[in-house]
């Protein structure tokens, strides 16, 4: 009984925060921009990808809490925070499928600036959780493109390199980007419950921009499954990551790609 009611209250939420940006769900593929939510058109243009969705609910807390419907509030709430810093684009924008590879496709063919895919992972540990921000890595000891030797190994200056090599054009970038989102990250919940890692992660191979992947915690536990179901904890969580855009886009001194390698 607690369960319904705790996914419920969960859903009309979501519903809220639909009906407060008054735009209606568009067929599967299609991009909710920002200017249908009353933001300005600035030059910074960045691609939201709330992860799963449709049939494809992701990972489910004890209370019924779904992966899916997390990241899409998520996701609205960071479009909330970015009203006037920039075009905010949306990969879904309601609870239907988008092909994985359709997502980094959309985001190239409108020259996003910055793509950030959310996402709310489970684990056989209950007692699994924190925060962890990943940029692409294919594999520990693989030549860094930016390596004279890596470059020739890619070809990056080719317009014709292959949509799985593409994100290694940006990986200094990508992994700057990753750093500061998790430094802003861990001022929210610490240092010790948010982690930078690099992953070959099939949503970020084909991005054409700096790209990360945020997983905002684990619905296995039920103490995080709690805190991702509170709109105040999201909020923080939208508010944070945006920060750490910025913070990356004015390009705060203080954090180098130095820094990144763990």
């Amino acid at each position: 009984m607690q369960a319904n009611y705790f996914h419920k209250l969960f859903k009309w939420i979501v519903g809220f925060l639909s009906l407060s940006f008054a735009v209606s769900s568009p067929p599967a593929g299609t991009l909710v921009r920002a200017e249908e939510i009353g933001q300005s058109s600035k030059e910074t243009a960045v691609f939201i990808d709330p992860g799963h969705g449709g049939k494809d609910i992701g990972a489910r807390g004890a209370n019924n809490l779904y992966e899916k419907e997390v990241v899409l509030a998520l996701a609205k709430l960071m479009m909330k925070d970015r009203v006037g810093k920039g075009d905010l684009l949306l990969s879904r924008n309601d609870d239907y499928s988008v092909e994985l590879f359709h997502r980094t496709e959309s985001a190239n063919n409108w020259k996003a600036h910055l793509f950030i895919s959310l996402h709310a992972g489970g684990s056989f540990r209950h007692t699994a959780g924190g925060i962890t921000v990943y940029y692409y890595l294919d594999s520990p000891g693989r030549l860094l493109p930016e390596d004279p030797a890596g470059k020739q190994a890619f070809n990056l200056d080719s317009d014709r390199i292959p949509w799985h090599g593409v994100q290694y054009r940006h990986a200094s970038e990508s992994r700057l980007l990753a750093r500061f989102i998790q430094t802003a990250l861990a001022v929210r919940v610490g240092s010790a419950n948010c982690r930078l890692r690099g992953a070959p992660l099939l949503a970020l191979s084909a991005a054409n921009m700096p790209a990360v992947l945020i997983e905002v915690g684990n619905l296995n536990n039920p103490a995080e499954e709690n805190k991702l179901g509170d709109p105040e904890y999201l909020t923080s969580l939208a508010e944070a990551i945006g920060n750490g855009v910025d913070h990356y886009l004015n390009k705060t001194p203080g954090i180098s790609s130095m820094d990144l390698h763990e």
